[in-house]
């Protein structure tokens, strides 16, 4: 302890000579530093839009006590472009504003930075929804809606056409009761490879779900049918899908109705040969439609098979054995008979040739099945495409 305050004067002045000279060093001493400064883009024309990457910040050179630069280093104050005065689209070299730094000396400003603007456009954009995951098994999705269903999305023409799609997802899994969230709408090309938000403005970029559902034990689910009409010209197949292929009614809208499938409005085929979706009306058998599903998307997609006369010819299949007040969906339509034999039919012969899927028997379900094809006794070996074709039988429509 002696040893402690041996020569106690001089280890004091050496002291207060070390905090001398370290507030010399740190307020009085004057170094040059560099200085990363944020960069703010201000006074863009309302018709115009940056179309070029603005850099994060600039570098400026100051000189001046260590103190000061140290907290300007910490707390570094915005740059800041101006482009008031520019109205029409162009490539502009821009100086960059520095504030002033009160106590330091700049002793080497920012470079200029190169800015491009291009003529701003506004596209709408509906939007759709994307679900991931599933609801617990006893339970089922009722509603989903979402606010707002458009997004207007703007910038350069180059940037804004590549936007086909706003999608926003929706997390069903473990979802047990009627929920509101707002999610991110994220942009996409016409491939759904995801494009930068940052590179447009978008006037809702959160989107809000409202997702309702329902126990099992209160609604049933019917199974929707397009209600299609007509055909195609020959030589025109087609194939039908439609969304949601169920819809959940509450079993008290039913009544004592024992209704298992319901229809959609009328969807005309005869002449069509172009591919197209729509959204179609539920024909519901009963007036209460309170929280129902109104509309499907249907979406057709025609195929021309014509073919070589000489060698193979279509058939549509013709169904069989259906039960009264049946709805049966069979994907796909038609079936192509190949055979180096078909040459030496006539058209009478042709004619009798059928594709025949026999459900008599079978219950309301899915099934895949084999078409029979009877051919003329004149063709000996013949390929028929596809082997195989799946068949859905629904039964307890209202007539």
């Amino acid at each position: 302890m002696k040893r402690l305050f041996l020569n106690w004067n001089m280890k004091l002045g050496a002291v207060a000579l070390a905090i001398v000279l370290s507030t010399y060093v740190y307020n009085l001493n004057v170094v040059i530093k560099n200085v990363n400064l944020p960069i703010r883009v201000t006074g863009v024309d309302s018709g115009l839009v940056v179309g070029s990457e603005i850099p994060p910040f600039v570098t400026i050179q100051i000189r001046g006590p260590l103190a000061i630069l140290a907290s300007v280093s910490n707390s570094p104050p915005t740059a800041s472009i101006n482009l008031a005065p520019f109205k029409e689209a162009g490539k502009h070299d821009i100086m960059v504003g520095v504030p002033e730094l009160t106590g330091v000396e700049v002793i080497k400003a920012p470079p200029s930075v190169e800015v491009v603007l291009k003529e701003k456009i506004t596209k709408t954009i509906p939007i759709e929804v994307n679900k991931i995951g599933t609801l617990p098994p006893d339970l089922i999705e009722k509603e989903i809606t979402v606010l707002p269903s458009s997004i207007k999305v703007t910038g350069s023409q180059e940037m804004v056409a590549q936007v086909a799609h706003a999608i926003v997802e929706v997390n069903l899994s473990n979802e047990r009761r009627d929920v509101t969230r707002f999610v991110d709408v994220k942009l996409f090309d016409e491939n759904f490879r995801e494009l930068t938000n940052s590179n447009f403005a978008i006037d809702s970029p959160k989107a809000r779900y409202d997702l309702k559902v329902s126990s099992l034990s209160n609604v049933k689910l019917l199974r929707l049918f397009p209600d299609i009409k007509g055909e195609p010209p020959e030589n025109y197949s087609f194939d039908v899908e439609i969304e949601p292929k169920h819809v959940a009614v509450p079993i008290d809208y039913l009544g004592k109705s024992d209704i298992a499938i319901l229809h959609t409005e009328e969807i005309s085929l005869k002449g069509v040969t172009e591919s197209f979706e729509k959204d179609v009306k539920i024909d519901y058998p009963f007036k209460e439609l309170e929280g129902l599903v109104k509309t499907a998307k249907v979406k057709v997609s025609i195929v021309d098979v014509t073919i070589d006369r000489a060698t193979s010819m279509s058939k549509k299949l013709e169904i069989v054995g259906a039960p009264v007040g049946a709805s049966v969906l069979v994907r796909p339509m038609y079936v192509i008979i190949g055979s180096n034999e078909i040459s030496l039919l006539t058209d009478e012969e042709r004619q009798k040739i059928r594709a025949v899927i026999d459900i008599g028997g079978l219950a309301p379900g899915e099934y895949t099945m084999r078409p029979q094809v009877i051919l003329d006794p004149k063709i000996k070996n013949a390929s028929i495409v596809p082997m195989e074709i799946v068949v859905e039988i629904a039964l307890g429509g209202d007539d």
